[in-house]
Formats: C-alpha cells, structure tokens, sequence
C-alpha cells in the first residue's frame, strides 16, 4: 500500500500530460471552455481505458502477493480463509493427501489467469 499507488500516479500523470496536449483540448480552451470542463469533460474520460487497464493488470498481484503472505505465516490470521493458508494447510500434507492441494493451487491460477485474459481484453478495446 505504502509504495503501490506510485506505478499508477506515474502512468496518469503521463497519460494526462499526453492528453492535454491533443487538438481537441486545444479546441476547447479555444471556444472558452473552463478547466473543470477540460479536466472531466476531456481528459478525465480518455484516460479512464489506461487506468481500468492498470488496475486489472495490478489485481493478480495483489492476490498473488496476499496467497504468498499467507502461505509464510504472515499474512491473514490463523483460521482465516485466504488462497495462502489454503495452500499452506494443502502443502503441509500433500504426501498423504494431495487432493487438498489442488483446488486452491486450480483457484488461485484461475484468478490470475483471468484477470490477465480480462485485462488484455480491456487493453485492446481501449487503444
């Protein structure tokens, strides 16, 4: 949480320095528009396909990253239910009984999988 936010500042403040120097800003600014118009009305909505990209790709991490906390012992508390511990618990007795490993380690690569084939979808649609 602490460093996370960074990645996407840099992308929309680069998407929005890109934006506002298209023709159709200037168009605006030309017909006496005001910033609040420029800004919601014109570059907040072209920049929306960027950032709902962003957000999808930064989903699989963020459970990839909560799965692996939790599988060390240092993510979600005892008696939870997380993706991790899930593993963790499957892991602990995989000799003996490996069909506990195999639903959360098939859920977990499922929602990576997928949000990555959504966010790939949303990438082509919005460029």
């Amino acid at each position: 949480m602490l460093s996370g936010w960074i990645e996407m500042s840099q992308i929309s403040r680069a998407q929005v320095l890109h934006v506002k120097e298209m023709e159709y800003i200037q168009a605006a600014r030309t017909i006496g528009a005001g910033n609040r118009h420029i800004i919601f009305g014109e570059i907040l909505p072209n920049i929306m396909g960027k950032m709902i990209t962003q957000i999808m790709i930064s989903i699989p991490a963020a459970v990839f990253l909560e799965a692996f906390l939790s599988f060390v012992g240092l993510g979600m508390p005892p008696g939870s239910c997380s993706l991790g511990t899930l593993l963790s618990e499957g892991f602990k007795s995989v000799l003996l009984h490996p069909y506990q490993l195999i639903p959360s380690a098939v859920l977990m690569i499922l929602l990576i999988v997928g949000s990555h084939l959504v966010a790939n979808g949303l990438k082509k649609a919005t460029e």
